[in-house]
């Protein structure tokens, strides 16, 4: 397992705008429980983690690119 380097302030402020999460803090990301079951069902449809949280508006960048993942 990697370790997840802390967000800054202002990665804190984009992931928080984004309407699938609920809370941000350094070091982990909060999201709607709605988000997770729509996740969960993309994923068993046979769509990438990655797609899944590129369509939600997630910019890969602030959350890693080894992030999300399989």
């Amino acid at each position: 397992m990697t370790k997840r380097s802390c967000f800054t302030p202002s990665q804190m402020r984009l992931l928080e705008s984004n309407p699938n999460v609920v809370h941000v803090s350094e070091k982990s990301i909060s999201y709607t429980p709605e988000f997770k079951l729509h996740a969960v069902q993309s994923y068993e449809s046979g769509s990438a983690p990655m797609q899944i949280f590129l369509d939600a508006g997630f910019d890969v960048v602030v959350i890693g690119t080894n992030n999300p993942h399989k």
